[in-house]
């Protein structure tokens, strides 16, 4: 496999990932499903050695007292 930086790696996805048919429905909207873009993109990102995390990088936790 040819050696891809990360912006032609995720060029290679979005080419091969086309036409993804909206599936859910809430708040008066049509949407893509998390679920379906997922299902679409990993095989091709497991293909390409990404990974695909989510990262906290900070928590506010404020309090509201109403009155």
């Amino acid at each position: 496999m040819e050696k891809l930086n990360l912006y032609q790696k995720l060029h290679k996805i979005q080419s091969q990932v086309i036409g993804l048919g909206k599936d859910s429905q809430g708040q008066n909207f049509k949407y893509v499903s998390g679920t379906k873009v997922l299902d679409a993109i990993k095989p091709i990102m497991n293909e390409l050695g990404l990974l695909l995390k989510m990262e906290v990088l900070s928590i506010d936790n404020v309090r509201n007292d109403y009155t």
